[in-house]
């Protein structure tokens, strides 16, 4: 066992140093398109954050003298969605303007935001007492609800538009816009799968928990088993954006050849 938690706190750090460093490439980057840059760099900041609350709770034994970083505003989970959904939209349809009427898709995420903050600026005390009061049975199962649910119906609302978009491509466009176009809907297709599988041990719990009482993530093979996919979901954002920055990036020969496999076992 503590080689399967030193090899997924490896593969967490290895995917809050890549999506870090190229969220922050993201965010500066002008071309070819601003805001897509924008927030698919926020996307990665906000993956790297959660992870890094990941890994403090994870490293709770490691580090049992600071406590009072594990309820830091790390955990930004309800941002994921709005921030692919942004990223999709203005890659497909750049000429897109934001508007005030867009504020109400960040609302669920300054909600988790302010809380977090609430609860980092109360001493260790009373962080421990909202937590048992209040996180446990009520915030906590609506937070992660909300998250699952969320990014599910964005992940579904940009597929939509990735097909709409492919659809119009198809017709007039050049073969580059084309290409883009399916990157996008690759992207989208993986991170369903890898969101599913990280749902399965999310709503495992959930029912182990409220219906039998067992707390499974405090089986150390069970709660390192969903970081990790968590840790791949990061890794596999940042693919997305290394093939962003150099189209020549890609995993190899035999990766599409099982991708081909893959996608036409998956297509919707």
């Amino acid at each position: 066992m503590p080689f399967i938690k030193y090899t997924v706190l490896l593969v967490l750090i290895a995917s809050i140093v890549q999506a870090g460093s190229l969220g922050i490439v993201f965010i500066i980057r002008k071309k070819p398109n601003r805001l897509a840059n924008l927030f698919f760099g926020l996307l990665l900041l906000a993956f790297t954050s959660s992870s890094i609350a990941i890994l403090l709770l994870r490293s709770h034994s490691l580090m049992p003298d600071f406590q009072h970083l594990y309820h830091l505003p790390l955990w930004l989970t309800l941002f994921f969605g709005p921030f692919l959904f942004y990223h999709v939209k203005f890659s497909l349809f750049p000429n897109y303007k934001l508007r005030a009427t867009d504020a109400k898709h960040f609302i669920l995420g300054l909600i988790q935001v302010s809380f977090l903050i609430y609860m980092s600026m109360q001493p260790l005390v009373r962080q421990n007492e909202i937590y048992q009061s209040i996180v446990m049975p009520y915030y906590g199962p609506m937070e992660y609800t909300a998250f699952l649910l969320t990014l599910f119906i964005y992940l579904s609302i940009s597929y939509r538009y990735i097909r709409y978009k492919l659809a119009i491509l198809r017709k007039r466009q050049p073969e580059k816009d084309i290409e883009e176009a399916t990157m996008l809907r690759w992207m989208v297709k993986v991170f369903v799968v890898l969101m599913s599988i990280y749902s399965f041990f999310a709503i495992t719990d959930f029912i182990a928990f409220n219906f039998y009482t067992i707390n499974l993530y405090e089986l150390d093979s069970f709660a390192y088993a969903g970081d990790f996919v968590f840790a791949v979901m990061s890794l596999w954002l940042g693919y997305h954006g290394l093939k962003q920055l150099s189209p020549r990036f890609h995993l190899g020969t035999h990766a599409k050849k099982y991708w081909k496999q893959f996608n036409s076992l998956v297509r919707l």
